[in-house]
């Protein structure tokens, strides 16, 4: 079936529509199937309201020489004119319509659409940084600090590439453990520790420094006896050293802070947070997207192949940076840093 942009289909009359197709594969599959048998059904998606309309039609194609102005009209595109060379068009007599049902239409927005909704926002906010109503951070200033994207080379990656980076001495809020992360109750209550303090510090820092940051994503150092309990996703024999980035004004006298805040909230949070510094240096990661138990495949090549292949061996934990809320994305769509710390031969 041949796809166009809504854009594109023009109605030439009460009970036609039209319009352009222009070079593509060159299989002309559509055109063949039109030229055996015009009987179609076109599908229109308004993904915003979730409405669906069926159109059932005759198809018949055009030649460009057999009506150069039909051909002139569907170089349309919206607002834009389309240049290139139309090989034919195709025109739709229509014998019924039919309003489908919306129950399974996810909505989706295009850019255009949402520029339209947020306009007035932008407009007032444009008023507030103009008039300093407000704090500059508090309107989209660049002071609210992204780790991910003031070290992208840390935070980011791609999957297959593996990267040789160098990380710089950071502060962390850790919690360590031990146990398989899906049911160890105690990997649940130092994930809920960590989050708690890191907002009520970040509270801490904006109200007594005048310094904003995003809080980071959750981080983990694993280790084992045996690396290749990794490989062999054996859980129950993991350690772990669970962490969040904080950033470089951010001193021990915030966070005991940061710990009071929450001592009614989250009362193993003083016992088991600490803030320390952690140091890496050379290591190489690679971006995984999928499962966390489909990670196997990625460390085994990073231990077999590329750290050898830099002259390189293991140095410190392996170390995993969760760039996705596992309770909100599928599994299928989440995504890793996995980084592993060498020292070189």
């Amino acid at each position: 079936m041949p796809y166009t942009d809504v854009d594109g289909v023009h109605v030439v009359d009460d009970a036609t529509l039209a319009w352009a197709e222009f070079p593509g594969n060159h299989q002309y599959v559509s055109t063949g199937n039109v030229d055996h048998d015009g009987r179609v059904c076109l599908l229109f998606v308004d993904y915003p309201t979730r409405r669906r309309l069926k159109v059932f039609g005759h198809a018949r194609t055009v030649e460009p020489d057999a009506d150069p102005e039909l051909i002139d009209r569907l170089r349309a595109m919206g607002e834009k004119q389309y240049s290139g060379r139309v090989e034919l068009a195709i025109v739709v007599n229509v014998v019924a319509t039919d309003a489908n049902c919306s129950k399974h239409i996810t909505p989706r927005w295009d850019r255009r659409y949402v520029d339209e909704l947020t306009a007035v926002y932008r407009r007032r906010i444009e008023e507030l940084q103009a008039g300093s109503a407000y704090p500059a951070c508090m309107v989209g200033d660049p002071s609210n600090y992204d780790i991910k994207q003031a070290r992208r080379n840390l935070y980011d990656g791609k999957v297959g590439r593996f990267d040789l980076v160098e990380v710089s001495p950071m502060g962390y809020l850790v919690v360590n453990g031990r146990g398989d992360p899906n049911t160890a109750p105690e990997y649940r209550t130092a994930v809920e520790a960590l989050y708690a303090t890191s907002y009520a510090v970040r509270a801490v820092a904006r109200s007594e420094a005048g310094r904003i940051h995003m809080v980071g994503p959750l981080e983990g150092l694993w280790h084992a006896d045996d690396l290749r309990v990794f490989t062999a996703r054996d859980k129950a024999a993991w350690s772990w050293t669970m962490m969040i980035w904080q950033p470089d004004w951010i001193t021990p006298d915030i966070v005991s802070a940061g710990l009071e805040k929450v001592a009614t909230k989250v009362p193993d949070a003083r016992e088991l947070v600490r803030f320390a510094e952690y140091a890496e240096g050379p290591a190489v990661q690679t971006l995984h997207v999928g499962p966390y138990d489909d990670e196997g495949p990625a460390i085994a090549r990073m231990h077999e192949e590329v750290i050898p292949a830099h002259g390189a061996v293991p140095s410190g934990r392996h170390h995993e940076i969760y760039l996705s809320d596992p309770r909100r994305v599928d599994p299928a769509k989440l995504k890793t840093i996995l980084r592993q710390p060498v020292s070189f031969t």
